[in-house]
């Protein structure tokens, strides 16, 4: 068992021991493949402003693998236009680097395949082809 502390139930006055909360993830970090980073520095369609939108977007993933940033804050980040962020993304999913979310109600969001790119554990990536 981990730290636990010592509480006082108000209602009855019962002394309780319980499980130390868990203090929160720091963000920040990922892990990147090599073999991926090889490839992406070598891919010619991805040189320029493609390879900036798929770094910022990793920089923005979270625990799920997912980026909920939306393409007009991309076109405004980048000063460049909705249009062209979505031939950037459209190219991504091409080469299943990211595919499409689409919750009901929600904006678009966008899954990082694990073979790129894993912000903490997946439970199931099997959406991509690696």
């Amino acid at each position: 068992m981990g730290k636990t502390r010592t509480v006082v139930d108000i209602d009855s006055g019962e002394i309780l021991i319980i499980p130390e909360p868990k203090k929160p993830k720091k963000g920040g970090w990922c892990r990147m493949f090599q073999v991926k980073l090889e490839q992406l520095s070598k891919d010619k369609e991805l040189r320029g402003m493609p390879k900036d939108i798929f770094l910022y977007m990793v920089s923005k993933i979270g625990y799920d693998n997912i980026c909920k940033v939306p393409q007009v804050k991309l076109a405004r980040e980048f000063e460049t236009t909705p249009q062209y962020i979505s031939k950037i993304i459209r190219l991504l999913k091409t080469k299943k680097m990211i595919i499409e979310i689409n919750e009901e109600g929600a904006m678009k969001s966008y899954k990082f395949n694990s073979s790129y790119v894993v912000k903490g554990k997946l439970d199931n990536d099997s959406e991509i082809d690696h």
